[in-house]
């Protein structure tokens, strides 16, 4: 059952999973990743990034697991591919499967974003880049180790940094404004939704000194891929102090700890992780405001290691914390996991770091966030509810578009794509409801 238009439309999808996928096709790497960074969130693209796969079924047409004698599906319906060239006023769709969008976002949320998230976020990613592709400049192997992680930062460092100019350039917080300003008209005399916009300003103000200190925390401090294992290990330390943990619930936090680590260490590389701690654990004493730091802690970092405003006391920090932490030395870490001990773990240094940010967030920060989500969340879907009201028509368009980008990019997804969908009862309702030339005029 997924939710559209801020909770106001409800569709219930039904699923038949295929599990033998077969990779069938993949372009070389010098197709793949054409334009590399420089062509990525940008119109046109030239990136060939696709793969071909292939579903299977038993041989009566039926899911099934993988077996040798399993036939290619033959689905019911498809989207032909037009080689045609496109008119004016062909029939456009945007897709893609996951996927969402904020197109019903409000002012206050378009001036979040461009004031406070994207900046802070672009920010502390530049940093982490930079140190990375350092690192990656001095050795293949490192260059290779790192490339994952490397594209993975650099996608949505690209996106949000675009998406803020493209917001400020074409002023549509301004234009949200005004759209808001009908409504609040249109709403004086209406009990449900007459202060409606005024309440969304404000729980917007409230929760906005606090905006960047939550960016801060996951692209700063956890930005390191260090204290972010380190953190990940709060449920092993869960289980060790619990009174009521079993034998085998410690065992099964410890077997997930192993795996989570082996996973960190995969893609880990010290010269590079070890300053990205250092300048973005600085950044995070610069940047968030001083009354949100946790108590005492760059207090007492002054008086152990040095100035604050020195770069080397946050060099010192961070050198001491990877020297000194077992999380990277295999045969105390081994040893730990052989005799796991609470008070041990609470005592390294990447995990008390990572537990010092995150217990003063956790315990002051949050309890306002989840109460900013659950406000904010009420009243976009209130505010969607009075637009669809305000204006009757358009909502019928709106919900008619909707509903054919659904059903179509999970149906594309079936046959194309990962192929593991099949929507046969949604697929009638497309067919049924829309007919044949919109899915046909669909270029891909």
């Amino acid at each position: 059952m997924s939710p559209l238009f801020r909770g106001n439309q409800f569709i219930a999808f039904v699923y038949q999973r295929y599990t033998d996928v077969r990779l069938v096709g993949a372009p070389p790497e010098t197709i793949g990743k054409f334009g590399g960074d420089s062509d990525n969130w940008e119109w046109p693209r030239h990136t060939g990034d696709f793969s071909i796969f292939r579903v299977y079924t038993a041989p009566d047409g039926k899911a099934a697991p993988y077996a040798a004698n399993n036939i290619p599906l033959k689905p019911k319906w498809f989207l032909p591919i037009s080689l045609k060239p496109l008119k004016e006023g062909d029939f456009t769709m945007t897709w893609g499967y996951p996927g969402n969008t904020n197109r019903y976002e409000s002012s206050f949320g378009i001036e979040l974003a461009t004031d406070i998230n994207n900046p802070s976020l672009v920010k502390l990613r530049d940093v982490r880049l930079k140190n990375m592709f350092e690192e990656m400049k001095k050795d293949p192997a490192t260059k290779l180790k790192l490339a994952g992680s490397y594209a993975i930062v650099a996608n949505y460092w690209k996106f949000f940094d675009g998406e803020t100019k493209q917001l400020l350039k074409y002023d549509i917080a301004g234009k949200k404004r005004k759209e808001e300003a009908q409504f609040k008209e249109w709403a004086k005399n209406k009990t449900e939704y007459k202060y409606l916009i005024t309440d969304w300003e404000r729980i917007y103000k409230e929760w906005k000194p606090y905006g960047k200190h939550l960016i801060y925390l996951n692209e700063g401090i956890l930005g390191s891929q260090l204290i972010s294992f380190a953190a990940s290990l709060s449920s092993l330390e869960k289980a060790l102090v619990s009174t009521n943990s079993k034998a085998a619930d410690i065992k099964a936090a410890k077997e997930a700890a192993a795996k989570q680590r082996e996973r960190f260490l995969s893609s880990f590389n010290r010269e590079s992780d070890q300053r990205n701690l250092a300048a973005l654990t600085q950044l995070f004493y610069e940047d968030v405001p001083k009354d949100q730091h946790p108590v005492g802690y760059f207090g007492s970092l002054k008086n152990s290691i040095g100035a604050l405003n020195d770069a080397k006391t946050w060099e010192k920090l961070a050198a001491h914390i990877f020297n000194n932490t077992f999380l990277l030395d295999n045969y105390k870490w081994e040893d730990f996991l052989a005799n796991p001990d609470a008070l041990k773990l609470q005592n390294d240094p990447a995990f008390a770091f990572a537990s010092r940010f995150l217990q003063n967030y956790n315990g002051k920060y949050l309890p306002i966030y989840q109460n900013f989500v659950a406000r904010a969340t009420d009243i976009s879907r209130l505010y969607l509810k009075g637009l669809m009201e305000m204006d009757t028509v358009k909502a019928k368009k709106d919900v008619s578009r909707c509903n054919v980008h659904h059903a179509c990019e999970l149906w594309f997804c079936e046959i194309v794509s990962s192929a593991r969908i099949r929507l046969l009862r949604l697929c009638n309702h497309v067919k049924r409801n829309f007919g044949k030339i919109q899915t046909r005029r669909l270029r891909i």
